[in-house]
């Protein structure tokens, strides 16, 4: 097999393991910090060999509402929850820029 035909499939799996820091705020309608919500990362592999599938990717955020969700899949959207999941909300990445600020209600 030549090299120019390997070359192809190692940058694609070296592109499939970069992790990727998605970072922002999580704030209520009234824009004060959510302190400790929980945020997740929803999405689909699509990159071999893992194959497609769902994957969700979870952190906290800080005591002043700051988060780093870190993933090798790429989040098509990231949702947040007040500690008590009384309260939700969400962006999708297709539209939002970074920093990024999820506004529970």
């Amino acid at each position: 097999m030549s090299a120019a035909r390997l070359i192809g499939p190692l940058i694609l799996l070296s592109l499939a393991s970069c992790a990727q820091h998605y970072r922002g705020s999580v704030v209520d309608r009234h824009g004060n910090p959510v302190p400790y919500a929980r945020v997740e990362g929803h999405g689909m592999h699509h990159a071999f060999p893992l194959g497609e599938g769902l994957f969700v990717h979870s952190t906290v955020a800080d005591a002043t509402g700051h988060f780093d969700l870190v993933s090798e899949d790429w989040p098509s959207e990231i949702v947040a929850a007040s500690p008590d999941s009384r309260h939700t909300g969400q962006i999708l990445l297709s539209v939002a820029q970074p920093p990024y600020v999820i506004t529970i209600r």
